[in-house]
């Protein structure tokens, strides 16, 4: 019998599943699980309309990341799911988060946690960093500020398998659309 969709209780059911599966990766630390996460969410959105949570998620430097991540990660360690442990990762040290429960895959459809799988395979080799620059070409990241939560609907607007860098021409061409609709938008 399928639990009934808790948005809470499932984020960190996702939180948990990614940390388990990615607990032999050789890099994994808060960039890479955000970004898996993203990810997952977005390409549920892409192929079925609806994304597997309905949280949202932030532009920040290293890239997009859950808006609800402090608070929600800070109750599961308190609850005792989840744990850090430092790593090293070539010259930097890695926080590295640790699954401390099994997550509960009740909440999950069964696309779903295939769309999860293929996310967690496709960062696997990638450090934080890599995995993050990925996400600094897509239409999403340009048309949002630092801070902002990212529109949803903006990966409908790329082909997710190929992203393709905008020349130089074509980003400030971009910069300068960007700027009239924000102006006329009333944001700036």
């Amino acid at each position: 019998m399928r639990i009934q969709d808790n948005n809470r209780y499932k984020v960190k059911q996702f939180i948990l599943y990614v940390a388990s599966k990615m607990e032999q990766a050789k890099r994994f630390g808060s960039v890479k699980l955000n970004k898996v996460l993203y990810r997952a969410d977005h390409e549920a959105y892409r192929q079925f309309g609806q994304k597997i949570t309905t949280y949202s998620y932030q532009k920040n430097k290293l890239g997009p990341t859950l808006y609800a991540y402090p608070h929600v990660v800070r109750e599961m360690e308190e609850d005792g799911q989840l744990g850090w442990e430092s790593r090293l990762a070539g010259r930097q040290t890695e926080r590295r988060p640790i699954a401390k429960t099994q997550p509960d895959l009740r909440v999950f459809l069964a696309h779903e946690l295939a769309i999860i799988d293929q996310e967690i395979e496709r960062a696997w080799s990638s450090s934080g960093r890599g995995v993050s620059n990925e996400e600094h070409e897509t239409a999403a990241w340009f048309a949002t500020k630092t801070g902002e939560r990212i529109l949803t609907e903006l990966t409908l607007v790329e082909d997710p398998g190929v992203i393709i860098p905008l020349s130089d021409e074509e980003q400030k061409l971009a910069d300068a659309a960007l700027q009239r609709f924000f102006a006329r938008a009333g944001g700036a």
